[in-house]
């Protein structure tokens, strides 16, 4: 049974280990996603209750991390949170570690705060959830990959009013 919880600074070494092998072995490999993770836990607007382990007996087998961001046009902007990243071990994926740990995340959002969740990700996955293509509303991603894996979902109010916005990562994505 995966129990969910908010991850404590003891938990840090081995989710540097998870995260690292469990983007290893993925299709794009890894993309130094720790030093991404260490650059959010010290920024001003950093949420510690929006990063959560999944564990099995005591030992972490999952990882998530949601961060603000926003969506922004010439005359308005939007806050919203970023996944990022998403992980679990090798031996624990197709087991539904990573559905639990997205729906965990989720029901801890305060949707008065933040109104969309961004993913860069695979739509396959994503899609079951409710992301949808970021361009359905007319959002650009600021990476150069392509639109198909750039995802939205809405958590509150409309995102009709952000056509032609562009999502803007925290600093510490840079």
């Amino acid at each position: 049974m995966v129990q969910l919880r908010t991850i404590q600074a003891v938990d840090y070494p081995v989710v540097n280990r998870l995260v690292f092998q469990a983007f290893q072995e993925s299709e794009h490999g890894y993309n130094e996603e720790n030093d991404l993770v260490k650059k959010i836990r010290v920024a001003s607007d950093y949420q510690p209750n929006l990063e959560v382990v999944a564990a099995e007996e005591s030992q972490i087998v999952g990882y998530g991390m949601l961060s603000p961001c926003k969506i922004i046009t010439a005359t308005n902007s939007i806050v919203g949170l970023v996944l990022a990243p998403l992980a679990v071990l090798p031996t624990s994926q197709q087991q539904g570690v990573g559905t639990q740990i997205l729906r965990c995340l989720e029901a801890r959002v305060d949707t008065k705060t933040f109104h969309f969740i961004s993913i860069l990700g695979d739509p396959g996955y994503y899609q079951r959830f409710g992301y949808e293509p970021a361009n359905k509303w007319g959002v650009s991603f600021p990476l150069a990959v392509p639109t198909k894996f750039c995802l939205l979902k809405r958590l509150s109010g409309t995102l009709k009013q952000f056509k032609n916005g562009k999502l803007v990562y925290p600093e510490a994505f840079d």
